[in-house]
């Protein structure tokens, strides 16, 4: 069997380590991890506009973590477990974020309105840095974000202060997984994912595979490292988004979400 299409001296795709190492190890979710993706697809694509503008932010987030898992399925399979761990962590926070606006729907102001403080530093930062890209914005356009922005900038100050607050939302990720009940997979999960994505020495250590002598030897593609752990998470995260949006549209998914929690209950325990 071809091991991958090199193109100059990079490898693309293991097939060998998918068909020897990846595939039986995680046999379980491969037959059935597509069931939960068209499920998840049935709610978030071509299916028209939604009743409240909460439930679009909502259904976007579930889409981007069943994208998530796609992408995570593809490194687990090719060996790229350590990567997958870095996507996963993503796919963590678009399902919470989703969950606590089903649980919160006031707070879409608050959600959409950060895309404005996130587009004005975006305009600054190409003020300063990019001063040709700069001129090629409209007066018009740059005077809008400006206004919007100054008007949406109180309501992210700190208390009894005029300095805003990091991110749209008044609690932060580990409070948001404890109001949506994702603080199990938050507290086993996210730190791990976050050392490798901050280069701390806590994701150095995760890339160790073994020791030989005093030296470590780092996990090098294809490798098991990382793999289980990145996959479970994805495929916790994407069943969570899935029932999210069963529960916002008081319509069950198909395949049911009773069988896709069985689904995920008999890949991982």
């Amino acid at each position: 069997m071809r091991q991958g299409v090199a193109v100059s001296d990079f490898t693309f795709g293991h097939a060998e380590f998918f068909e020897k190492e990846a595939y039986p190890a995680f046999e379980k979710f491969w037959k059935v991890g597509n069931r939960l993706l068209d499920a998840l697809n049935a709610f978030t694509l071509n299916v028209g506009k939604p009743k409240e503008r909460y439930h679009l932010f909502i259904r976007n987030l579930c889409m981007m973590t069943g994208l998530s898992l796609a992408d995570v399925a593809l490194l687990v399979g090719n060996g790229c477990g350590i990567a997958a761990l870095k996507i996963a962590r993503t796919a963590l926070e678009s399902a919470i974020n989703a969950e606590y606006l089903r649980l919160y729907p006031a707070e879409d102001k608050d959600f959409f309105n950060w895309g404005i403080v996130e587009q004005h530093r975006k305009l600054e930062y190409t003020r300063a840095n990019m001063p040709a890209e700069f001129t090629k914005f409209s007066r018009e356009m740059v005077e809008s974000t400006q206004k919007l922005y100054q008007a949406v900038r109180p309501t992210f100050f700190l208390p009894n202060s005029t300095k805003m607050r990091r991110t749209w939302c008044k609690l932060n990720l580990r409070e948001r997984a404890e109001k949506t009940g994702f603080i199990d997979m938050y507290s086993a999960f996210y730190v791990l994912a976050s050392e490798l994505s901050h280069g701390s020495f806590g994701g150095i250590a995760q890339h160790v595979e073994s020791f030989v002598g005093d030296n470590w030897q780092p996990a090098i593609q294809p490798s098991m490292t990382g793999c289980s752990v990145a996959l479970n998470a994805a495929h916790y995260c994407t069943f969570r988004a899935s029932l999210t949006l069963v529960q916002m549209n008081d319509v069950d998914s198909t395949p049911s979400i009773h069988e896709l929690k069985k689904d995920y209950d008999d890949a991982w325990n």
